[in-house]
């Protein structure tokens, strides 16, 4: 070891054993810049003190002791343990060893310096985390508790790069979502949601989310169809509430005809039970639409709807649509989910929404999309059509003033159209 690094390490040895004694932080600073710096890009360094038995415990010791409540106010202490944390993660970047000895003697400091609250220190500790669970899987397959911290800085420091990786390794382990999903805050859980269909919809995902994650969610989903019925009338904006919708949400992004992502409708579609619960939610929930004085309650004319803009922000909106759209997709090209659903009665459902709907966005489309892929290449669902009787036809006041282009032609040089109507709310 060369005579320049002896001394930044004689100063840490020194430090952690008599923190006390020791008033001055500007030396150890120092020694942590000097070794951070030498540790970038500089595989020989890392492994030279990688070498040293003493000196991963020893700045352990140090973190410990600096992090403690009645330290942290201190400027000079938030620096030290910013630039200290900082030579931990140069120390270990693409460097397994050094990996798996700093998280086998500052895992639980590491865990501890993620509450200092300091923007700064948080991404450190972020860096630090993000490098030992991409390099050694096995690890974060066999965490002991969620660090759910990751999540709330996550929320609180705007979504900073080192938080989101995490994230994303923490979702593409099936071990970490299986065994901490449930001991999650909603709120948490709410992040975790948003980041899978993020994940789903960039096509340049680098973590593939395992079938095992959807499952893990389906489960989930079923276990709460029959609960969000009473908690929806109970409470709209209910965090339980939020969580189910965006479970729906990460489900349809998944069960989308999408080429490059084929093999998760494919899984999708082998969720029997999940696709039953599915279609008993609707029936269930178009049920409900049909009374009046619920947050179901279809609108049919917004310009008689007076809390149309509230609606939007209600969780229940779009769902019903979400619920016709997910179930067409599984019922695509699929044999055994078309029976189901025509056992079910839910061909005459969905039919049954091909109405405006105010609080459902594109429900007529979504429905007569599902009754496409449910009666494709199916004689039998498509006789259950066949023998219906027309009632009538829908208004078409209704449609213009919900703003829907449904035909446009051109008779003696003339438009004739049933085309988008501006429409004022506030009338």
């Amino acid at each position: 070891m060369s005579s320049a690094s002896e001394l930044p390490l004689t100063v840490i040895k020194n430090f952690a054993g008599k923190p006390q004694e020791t008033g001055n932080l500007l030396d150890l600073i120092d020694a942590f810049r000097y070794l951070r710096n030498g540790c970038a890009g500089n595989e020989e360094f890392q492994s030279m003190l990688g070498e040293n038995p003493e000196l991963v415990p020893n700045v352990n010791s140090i973190l410990r002791e600096i992090s403690r409540k009645d330290c942290v106010d201190d400027d000079n202490a938030i620096l030290c343990l910013t630039t200290a944390l900082q030579f931990l993660g140069n120390f270990l970047v693409n460097n397994r060893k050094n990996q798996t000895t700093v998280w086998s003697i500052c895992n639980d400091t590491l865990d501890k310096c993620l509450y200092v609250n300091n923007g700064k220190v948080q991404h450190c500790c972020l860096m630090i985390l993000y490098n030992v669970f991409l390099g050694n899987p096995q690890i974060l397959n066999s965490l002991t508790h969620s660090y759910e911290k990751v999540m709330e800085v996550a929320v609180s420091e705007n979504f900073t790069e080192f938080a989101v990786f995490n994230i994303e390794l923490f979702i593409s382990s099936s071990s970490y979502m299986r065994n901490f999903y449930n001991q999650l805050s909603v709120n948490s859980r709410l992040v975790i949601l948003e980041e899978i269909q993020r994940l789903c919809e960039d096509r340049k995902g680098l973590y593939p989310i395992p079938t095992d994650v959807l499952e893990i969610l389906s489960k989930q989903f079923s276990k709460k169809a029959d609960w969000i019925l009473n908690k929806f009338k109970e409470d709209k904006d209910n965090l339980n509430v939020l969580e189910v919708v965006k479970i729906l949400d990460v489900l349809v992004a998944f069960s989308n005809d999408d080429t490059n992502k084929r093999h998760y409708l494919e899984f999708m579609q082998k969720q029997v039970s999940l696709f039953i619960d599915l279609v008993s939610l609707l029936k269930a929930i178009h049920m409900l639409s049909r009374e009046k004085g619920n947050i179901f309650t279809m609108e049919t004319k917004i310009s008689e709807s007076n809390d149309f803009f509230n609606s939007q922000c209600s969780p229940t909106f779009g769902f019903k649509a979400a619920l016709i759209r997910i179930i067409g997709n599984m019922s695509w090209r699929n044999r055994k989910l078309q029976s189901i659903i025509r056992d079910l009665e839910g061909i005459q459902t969905i039919l049954d929404c091909c109405m405006i709907d105010a609080k459902n966005p594109f429900i007529m489309q979504w429905s007569i999309l599902a009754i496409r892929n449910i009666c494709e290449k199916n004689l039998e669902n498509q006789q259950i059509i066949a023998e219906m009787t027309k009632k009538g036809f829908i208004d078409i006041k209704l449609l213009k003033e919900n703003g829907i282009l449904l035909h446009s032609e051109e008779i003696d040089g003339k438009s004739n159209a049933i085309c988008m109507a501006a429409l004022n709310i506030n009338k």
